[in-house]
């Protein structure tokens, strides 16, 4: 991203060398690119550890990083070879024998660690094997690396919060023990964090109310404003009715979809509904049969993954967004989701599902989106209907999207925060 595209930021104090720790591919880690591009934007060395899972992901990877100003090290955690393999089920092993420990109560801190990140030494080697002035960890599992090679390099040490992971769990055993390992790596590194980052205000007032730490600085994982004029690879619209589009990692359970179809039934209106992600079982399959059972023929369209930078030019194709976070999890109610960002970024209506993290923009961005209670789907029905037959309505509100994203919900907004946040970690 050039410095132009976010805002002419100023120059740095001084060139500050950031490592940036990821157990995510960062074609599957949008906030990590971003923050990586902003802060080299601003003048200053980056390099960015992260896992290497499989080759479909290393070719997005490799395809992302043409044209960066910073360095990407992945670490192979797959087991296409005999060393990697042996390698590979010596961590699975020792990762299972830490967690019974740790399910027994043993507290050893090496113990807690491993059973959380099956990766720890050697992603703490590797994030240490070049000096850096500041180590900044996403996602729970990275935290105890990133701050063994910060210890180890003298670093500051810095955590963003790109979603609550500990009140991410459900409520089987093994989740629910998962939470507990979670809880225990905050409790016990956030406070020798330097800084905090927060995807959301929400999320952000709970780190406060569970750990008694400084609040974390608020960055939202908005959209540059040019990103819908991306090139696109396909076209998803087949008609000229009113479309309404979706997007995540996967198309699977717990999502709204399955109230989405039957919404767009109950509304009778001539429309599209547009679902994007990577298919989870049959779950595809499932939603097909659920539109043909409501007389929806033609109207559901499923289509697979694309690389996230082409994800706003796709939704900039269609007239409204769909937000439809459930309540299944703590994390899911504080969250501020990457596709209502992307949906005021590009000019969509937007139905959102109305949790704290979502009336946090929707309360800043008046007129761009209604609510409804999650599975109330007569209300969804409402006001998809609402939407398809009144040009005006959904002209006004588009109009109103757009402009809460040039006022406050733009990745223009939100990069010099970042930057100078984590700037400031350095004396």
């Amino acid at each position: 991203m050039s410095p132009e595209a976010l805002g002419s930021p100023r120059p740095p104090r001084r060139r500050i060398r950031f490592c940036i720790v990821t157990t995510a591919q960062i074609c599957r880690n949008p906030r990590v690119v971003k923050e990586a591009d902003a802060l080299a934007a601003a003048g200053h060395d980056v390099r960015v550890v992260a896992y290497d899972r499989d080759e479909t992901a290393r070719r997005l990877d490799v395809a992302m990083m043409q044209g960066r100003q910073w360095r990407l090290d992945s670490v192979a955690i797959h087991n296409r070879t005999l060393g990697r393999t042996v390698g590979w089920v010596w961590s699975g092993v020792r990762q299972r024998a830490a967690r019974a420990l740790a399910d027994r109560g043993v507290r050893a801190v090496p113990i807690r660690d491993v059973a959380l990140s099956k990766h720890l030494w050697r992603m703490a080697a590797r994030v240490a094997a070049e000096p850096a002035d500041v180590v900044v960890a996403h996602h729970a599992p990275a935290l105890p690396s990133a701050w063994r090679a910060a210890h180890e390099l003298g670093a500051r040490l810095a955590f963003d919060f790109e979603d609550l992971h500990v009140a991410n769990v459900a409520s089987a055993p093994r989740d629910v023990a998962e939470g507990r390992l979670i809880a225990a790596i905050d409790r016990a590194y956030l406070p020798r964090c330097h800084a905090l980052l927060a995807s959301s205000s929400a999320i952000a007032d709970e780190v406060v109310r569970r750990y008694g730490v400084s609040r974390p600085t608020v960055v939202l994982n908005t959209f540059p404003l040019s990103a819908p004029t991306a090139r696109a690879t396909s076209r998803d619209r087949v008609g000229q009715h009113p479309s309404f589009y979706w997007f995540s990692q996967v198309v699977g359970p717990n999502r709204g979809l399955e109230e989405a179809v039957v919404a767009l039934a109950r509304a009778a209106v001539p429309a599209e509904l547009h679902l994007r992600g990577a298919r989870y079982g049959d779950f595809a399959e499932h939603l097909h049969r659920l539109a043909r059972e409501h007389g929806m023929v033609g109207t559901l369209h499923i289509h697979g993954s694309a690389p996230p930078e082409e994800l706003p030019a796709l939704a900039g194709q269609h007239d409204v967004g769909l937000a439809l976070e459930q309540n299944w999890s703590l994390n899911a109610r504080l969250a501020l989701s990457n596709k209502l960002l992307t949906y005021l970024v590009c000019g969509n209506a937007i139905l959102a599902t109305d949790t704290p993290g979502q009336r946090e923009a929707l309360d800043e961005a008046p007129g761009a989106g209604r609510v409804y209670r999650a599975g109330d789907v007569d209300a969804l029905a409402s006001h998809m209907r609402t939407l398809a037959t009144d040009p005006e309505a959904l002209e006004a509100a588009r109009h109103a999207a757009r402009a809460a994203a040039v006022r406050r919900f733009s990745w223009e907004h939100d990069a010099p925060v970042l930057v100078s946040a984590l700037e400031a970690v350095v004396p």
